[in-house]
């Protein structure tokens, strides 16, 4: 859990956009435990095009890429030689039947505030503070710093509102996913809200995060037409479809604990 959820605040802060031409950055991305240590590096690249999205990671050799037309995302393992893919519908009848679950009392959403808490702390919506932070220079040019604190979790961003993605930034599915919990739903929103008021894209990304620091830093940027070809799946690769089968193992755990639930009320 604590993986996952860093991992999506990581990747999310660089996926603010507005409408532009097709685009394509590389990153170099340091992981550190200690600001004076040695930290793990590695190259990202980034593909994006009114339709289509796509990361590719040259450490961990999983690719994510995204269909925004037809709603459905897909994690390319080169190393397995397996496509897992996860539609949106999915994701959210997922998100529901939790969410109705936790409301009704028969499912409980303690595991998932304790991890929250362990990554952001006891925040608040009062915790989530987005400041300007001072000028910092890249690549010769004056840029605005920000500052968004997320309970322990602390952003410093330097993006460039010259830089437009192809497509807006679509956060919904992420709070959703986040904000299953009544409890963290807000905390959630409030995160989106403040994040969207950063204009531009970033060129460099500091996050403190769980005793480690996480650094994205753009190397190149290109707005040359992307070939179709960046976005196909490879023809050999094993597909799975994950989405359906969490949804089905999701309906079926949530339909015993209903009648738990009821087996224990009758008593």
């Amino acid at each position: 859990m604590k993986k996952t959820i860093s991992a999506i605040f990581a990747v999310a802060a660089l996926t603010i956009s507005a409408i532009a031409s097709d685009l394509t950055m590389t990153f170099s991305v340091e992981q550190k435990r200690r600001p004076a240590s040695k930290g793990k590096q590695h190259i990202e690249q980034n593909f994006q095009t009114a339709r289509f999205s796509r990361t590719n990671n040259g450490s961990t050799r999983i690719d994510l890429l995204t269909d925004h037309t037809n709603s459905v995302a897909y994690q390319i393992n080169h190393k397995k030689k397996t496509i897992q893919k996860i539609y949106r519908d999915d994701t959210k009848a997922q998100i529901e039947l939790i969410r109705a679950g936790i409301e009704d009392g028969y499912l409980s959403d303690a595991a998932f505030v304790r991890a929250i808490n362990r990554i952001f702390g006891n925040i608040t919506e009062a915790d989530i503070v987005l400041v300007r932070d001072g000028t910092e220079t890249v690549a010769n040019v004056e840029h605005e710093r920000w500052k968004l604190s997320v309970g322990k979790v602390i952003y410093h961003i330097i993006a460039d509102p010259s830089i437009s993605r192809p497509r807006p930034i679509d956060g919904g599915g992420l709070i959703a996913l986040l904000g299953m919990s009544p409890r963290t739903e807000g905390i959630f929103n409030k995160f989106a809200a403040e994040f969207l008021k950063i204009e531009g894209v970033p060129l460099r990304m500091e996050v403190h995060i769980m005793g480690r620091t996480v650094t994205y830093e753009v190397i190149s940027i290109d707005d040359s037409p992307i070939p179709e070809s960046v976005f196909e799946l490879p023809s050999s690769y094993q597909v799975e479809d994950v989405g359906k089968i969490r949804l089905q193992r999701l309906e079926a755990a949530v339909e015993k604990r209903k009648q738990r639930n009821q087996k224990k009320q009758k008593r």
